[in-house]
């Protein structure tokens, strides 16, 4: 993994993990309602893995300005994986 990667990691307080999933990736909130950890699909490349870590961070950053819940409205979870 690169070193602005890496730095973007520590700056945001997000541990990285890689597990086998059956999605590219996910952040897992903390009890301060934060995400305090990023998990990656553990059989991605490097590439691939950085632009999930880049996806994540960007839902981490800009979700929160997005109205409605991303879970059950589908206009929602539109424009914040857009």
């Amino acid at each position: 993994m690169d070193t602005e990667l890496k730095k973007l990691l520590k700056e945001s307080n997000i541990r990285l993990e890689f597990a086998p999933l059956h999605c590219p990736g996910l952040l897992v909130y903390g009890k301060d309602g934060k995400p305090d950890v990023m998990i990656v699909n553990s059989s991605y490349d490097d590439e691939q893995a950085k632009n999930v870590i880049l996806h994540e961070l960007g839902h981490m950053i800009y979700d929160k300005d997005v109205q409605g819940d991303y879970k059950t409205d589908d206009c929602t979870r539109s424009c914040s994986e857009h």
